[in-house]
């Protein structure tokens, strides 16, 4: 985030973690960067590749 330039850009956080949730990372990620377009982020675990394409298709 800090190196490229996201100008115009959505961005769509997503993590895997067998313990936690992707809430947090997702207000801390809109707190620390407030000028960029955020959308809601996702946990993936146990997610299969059709999961992955139907939500990327989105």
């Amino acid at each position: 985030i800090e190196s490229d330039d996201f100008a115009g850009k959505t961005i769509i956080p997503f993590a895997t973690s067998g313990s936690s949730s992707i809430s947090n990372a997702g207000k801390e990620l809109q707190e620390t960067y407030p000028g960029l377009k955020w959308q809601k982020g996702r946990l993936l675990n146990d997610a299969t590749k059709e999961d992955i394409k139907k939500w990327t298709k989105k």
